[in-house]
């Protein structure tokens, strides 16, 4: 099939043969072949037509859903050379991808992939992937490919992806966060069947297995692929799943979504969000310990809001935040009870780690943070290089007048992500007493400058007041303090944008209390619930 469709890019006029109605039928029926295995069969109603070659409304919906997990512009009346070059470049990985998912899955994959593994074709396939990824030098590629061998280069390029990535690993081992990481890079461009297009055959269809690529093929573009458009990407690809709670479980396999809502004291309308737990009966990522709150702390993933989710319910990490604002303003409760707790502020934290982990409420940001120019008119992420948006497109970004940490360029927060982060605070700060303060202007990027200050200090802080390395959220000067800050004290907040592709501002599901929302963790995989087990600097990794 690849070959076939290579053949086909290589051509002139490729958007006038695959095209609705075309009569070119099998070069249609590969093209439906290959997005089915990408995990669009849905989209291509394979159950019914399976590859038929007919190019019709089926097929429009799946190469346009494709186009938009993807970054790019195209309305699937046609596939242009483009879209054609992106469905090729997901295609030679997801075989690989789909190999270390099952690992991943089956809970193996620290085993199975580590250092003098005998699995040879688990290893190829982690290989093929950082290399992918960018990773060839430190796999040595040019002199031993995928060799199926976890020796000492295969232990460079786990190790370099854990560095980028934020996390700590000497690369001896591929552990559950780091490999879930790594299958993220590759798993937010497929659709939604992709993990189970072998169940989903129609009788009488084919749609072979794709071929492991070789040590020779051309590595996947990092992140989203390379187009030019007058919308952002945080504007068209990543908001595409926390849309409705319906798309948004169809995207996980271990986890329930359901909408809540919260009474805010003295306002009239609730605070709504969506109620995240596992299918698996595992609550086992916080602590079921109820600690006093004086503190809120705003933090951004740098990342989307899948793999946010995925990370921070980590089975026993402890390594989370209550809440996870998507970037249409919806509001993700991690935890049923906003007093219980797990670490976030991370080790050498100023204050201490458990202390003030425990003693405030960690607030995520689905956003990619700092950003840095390619030197073709774009900008892509800081660390990892995924491409973001073009210098053109203002709105998704800031440009602050001088480096913080080292960067000039930010992503923005939108306009829902402020609304919908400023219904939490008035809810936690009534509901808890938190003060309405913040550091002064001009210092509310800035470290603490003692632990003392930290502990003292009651109100709404930022990640970077704790910590240095690494950490940029947030930039002061990029950032609508003002903004937040004005809605939060404001005798009454009627938010305008938030949240409306799910529900009403005073519609949706009857107000329940902290005590109610507790209850559905009832019975449920607790795991080491000692908080006294890391000690107060916490876990080796942090967010």
């Amino acid at each position: 099939m690849l070959t076939e469709i290579k053949a086909l890019i290589a051509k002139p006029g490729l958007s006038n043969i695959l095209k609705k109605n075309s009569p070119a039928k099998p070069a249609v029926k590969t093209l439906q072949q290959l997005l089915f295995e990408l995990g669009y069969g849905e989209e291509l109603r394979w159950k019914d037509f399976g590859a038929d070659g007919d190019f019709g409304g089926a097929t429009v919906t799946a190469v346009r859903a494709f186009a938009a997990r993807n970054g790019l512009d195209s309305d699937g009346e046609s596939v242009d050379r483009e879209v054609a070059e992106a469905i090729v470049l997901r295609y030679e990985t997801v075989a690989d991808v789909r190999n270390v998912q099952t690992l991943s899955d089956a809970g193996t994959a620290e085993t199975r992939l580590s250092r003098g593994s005998g699995d040879k074709e688990s290893v190829q396939s982690l290989q093929r992937l950082l290399h992918a990824q960018g990773f060839a030098t430190e796999l040595n590629w040019d002199t031993f490919g995928a060799d199926g061998d976890y020796g000492d280069s295969t232990v460079a390029a786990v190790a370099a992806f854990g560095r980028r990535e934020g996390l700590t690993t000497d690369g001896e081992k591929v552990d559950a966060v780091l490999c879930e990481r790594l299958l993220g890079r590759f798993t937010s461009f497929l659709g939604a069947d992709w993990k189970t297009v072998a169940s989903a055959t129609p009788a009488g269809s084919s749609s072979p297995r794709p071929a492991a690529p070789t040590a020779t093929s051309t590595p996947l573009a990092r992140g989203p692929v390379r187009r030019r458009s007058s919308q952002s990407q945080y504007q068209r690809l990543y908001p595409v799943i926390d849309r409705t709670v319906d798309k948004i479980e169809r995207e996980f396999d271990n986890h329930r979504f359901t909408e809540r809502s919260h009474e805010i004291p003295g306002d009239e309308g609730p605070l709504h969000f969506v109620e995240v737990i596992k299918k698996d009966n595992d609550a086992s990522y916080f602590y079921h310990e109820e600690v006093d709150k004086k503190q809120i702390v705003l933090h951004f993933t740098a990342g989307q809001i899948r793999g946010d989710i995925i990370t921070l319910t980590t089975r026993d990490l402890k390594i989370s935040t209550l809440f996870v604002v998507g970037r249409d303003g919806t509001a993700y409760k991690l935890f049923p009870n906003s007093k219980f707790w797990s670490y976030h502020l991370g080790r050498g934290a100023i204050g201490g780690n458990k202390r003030l982990s425990s003693a405030s409420v960690g607030i995520e940001i689905s956003n990619w943070g700092p950003l840095r120019e390619d030197g073709i008119g774009g900008l892509v992420t800081f660390e990892q290089g995924h491409w973001y948006c073009t210098l053109d497109q203002t709105d998704a970004y800031v440009k602050v007048s001088r480096p913080y940490r080292g960067a000039i360029y930010f992503a923005s927060m939108t306009d829902e992500q402020y609304e919908g982060l400023i219904l939490i605070l008035r809810y936690l700060t009534r509901t808890f007493d938190i003060p309405t303060d913040f550091l002064p202007a001009g210092r509310r990027d800035q470290l603490f400058p003692s632990h003392q200050a930290a502990r003292d200090f009651q109100g709404i802080t930022c990640h970077t007041n704790y910590r240095d390395s690494g950490k940029w959220d947030f930039c002061e000067e990029a950032f609508d303090w003002e903004r937040v800050i004005a809605g939060l004290r404001a005798d009454t907040f009627e938010p305008e944008l938030t949240q409306t592709g799910t529900r009403s501002w005073l519609g949706g599901p009857e107000p329940i209390t902290e005590a109610e929302a507790t209850e559905a963790i009832r019975g449920m995989h607790a795991g080491d619930q000692d908080p006294d087990q890391y000690g107060e600097d916490g876990p080796e990794v942090d967010i």
